[in-house]
């Protein structure tokens, strides 16, 4: 299911601020410059950093990425 507000996003690369990484699900979860919360699969030493994410993928409040191969920013 698409969400309009946040479907225009795939596909495209964000400029992430890492704030956490959750031990739950291993995932880091950051913010892009909208304030859109976005969760992906990366090392917890990027916490405080920022980095380029790939969004793959839309839900209602929030988005999900994947880090890029040249992630630091």
């Amino acid at each position: 299911m698409l969400y309009p507000k946040n479907s225009s996003y795939l596909n495209r690369v964000q400029k992430i601020l890492v704030e956490e990484y959750n031990y739950n699900n291993n995932m880091l979860t950051g913010r892009n410059e909208n304030n859109i919360l976005v969760h992906f699969h990366g090392s917890d030493k990027l916490v405080g950093e920022f980095v380029n994410v790939k969004i793959i993928e839309s839900k209602p409040f929030y988005l999900i990425g994947e880090i890029t191969e040249d992630f630091l920013c």
